[in-house]
């Protein structure tokens, strides 16, 4: 995906409504971006707004509750110049996550 495109992410889940729940997004083991939501509907939704990145390589992390957890790898590259568009390009990344 290319800097500058948004980053959604997905996570469907049994955890209980209400419960908090971190979307992070780190590089080399920093954290560069979090935010918190809660469990709605058994889901979990965030965007992450890759502007001012740099290239490279990113680790999605969805924590709920410090109960369960995944993580997704995400490659980062320059913008394309020559293509112009009006509407800004997004990815969706899904997670499932189960606690028994």
């Amino acid at each position: 995906m290319e800097i500058g495109d948004e980053l959604t992410v997905n996570a469907e889940t049994n955890i209980k409504d209400g419960e908090k729940a971190f979307v992070s997004l780190s590089q080399y083991l920093s954290i560069i971006k979090i935010t918190s939501v809660v469990v709605e509907n058994g889901c979990v939704d965030a965007v992450i707004y890759t502007n001012g990145l740099s290239p490279g390589g990113y680790k999605v992390t969805v924590d709920i509750s410090e109960r369960v957890s995944d993580e997704k790898d995400v490659l980062l590259v320059e913008e394309d110049e020559v293509e112009i568009t009006q509407n800004e390009s997004l990815m969706t990344l899904k997670f499932h996550l189960v606690s028994f």
